[in-house]
């Protein structure tokens, strides 16, 4: 039951959204690694028709607006999807009036494209033209990177772009799923991860990521993943920083303080808290009642520490 608890968790996290299938997640190092055309730009028609007796039965029309990896002929490129809502969700390339990222994959005997993964991170909306500008650079930071041939050097450079991943919210889950999240999966869960590297951070570099930590507003999934890399000893500092943030949450992040209970619990390994954490109905609440139970069981919990 702890086990598939922790899948759980760990689903939520690399889901697209909440109602979504999950998929398993993606490093942006991965995927600049592996894709051959990496692009900005919008998507501006999605009801083209697709390839014949193929899962890519739809196709969107491209146009690029900045070419960070590959070459192509044209500014505007078609790139197929299918429509399916397997598991996992195959990405979707839909009209909208926000640039987005995407790494593709040149089909075969085709003058087209296509997701260069079906895991998730494979297209990236972040709305935020400052937020596009730090996806860029950190992809033209890392084609540098792959570039070295030396492997010390380049080991140097690669955990100096992780820690710079770590510092920007539109690029955090990329820094801890190199650093910590790829590893916990394949180690602890026999979870089938590609680019699975190790990281010796230095005591400076742990307490960075530790000042990163302790200066989050507004905690999403994988923010959480932070707490695993810079835990130290019983760490009283860390747990109350946990707990204050989780009094801070609100009403309609009752989905945050579950994650929140869950991490203090395994993290602190307190069989009680954990037992406790397990036996809790965690269906999403709906109605004022149900958060109000909600609520109750958080204070509850906090009681128990």
């Amino acid at each position: 039951m702890k086990l598939s608890c922790i899948i759980t968790l760990f689903i939520f996290s690399c889901c697209i959204s909440i109602q979504a299938y999950p998929t398993k997640p993606i490093s942006l190092f991965d995927l600049v690694e592996h894709a051959k055309l990496i692009v900005i730009g919008k998507v501006i028609n999605d009801e083209g028709k697709g390839l014949d007796n193929s899962l890519l039965d739809q196709r969107a029309t491209f146009v690029v607006d900045q070419l960070l990896k590959g070459t192509l002929q044209s500014d505007t490129i078609h790139i197929y999807y299918s429509s399916s809502f397997g598991c996992p969700i195959p990405p979707k390339y839909h009209t909208s009036n926000y640039y987005e990222l995407t790494f593709l994959a040149k089909l075969k005997n085709d003058d087209g494209y296509a997701a260069a993964s079906w895991d998730d991170g494979v297209i990236r909306s972040p709305y935020k033209k400052e937020n596009l500008d730090i996806l860029s650079q950190r992809i033209k930071e890392a084609l540098d990177i792959l570039n070295i041939e030396d492997q010390v050097a380049q080991k140097d450079r690669l955990t100096g772009w992780v820690m710079k991943c770590l510092e920007h919210q539109i690029t955090r889950r990329d820094g801890t799923l190199e650093i910590y999240v790829k590893k916990e999966l394949t180690e602890s869960l026999a979870y089938s991860m590609e680019g699975v590297r190790s990281y010796d951070l230095t005591a400076q570099q742990i307490n960075h990521i530790r000042s990163i930590l302790f200066n989050i507003d507004q905690f999403k999934v994988y923010d959480l993943d932070l707490v695993n890399i810079v835990k130290n000893g019983d760490d009283p500092e860390l747990l109350q920083y946990l707990i204050d943030s989780m009094k801070k949450l609100s009403d309609r992040d009752l989905f945050m303080a579950d994650l929140f209970m869950g991490k203090i619990a395994r993290v602190w390994e307190r069989d009680d808290l954990y037992n406790f954490y397990l036996e809790l109905d965690n269906d999403f609440p709906f109605g004022k009642k149900d958060y109000k139970r909600k609520r109750k069981t958080i204070k509850a919990f906090i009681k128990m520490i």
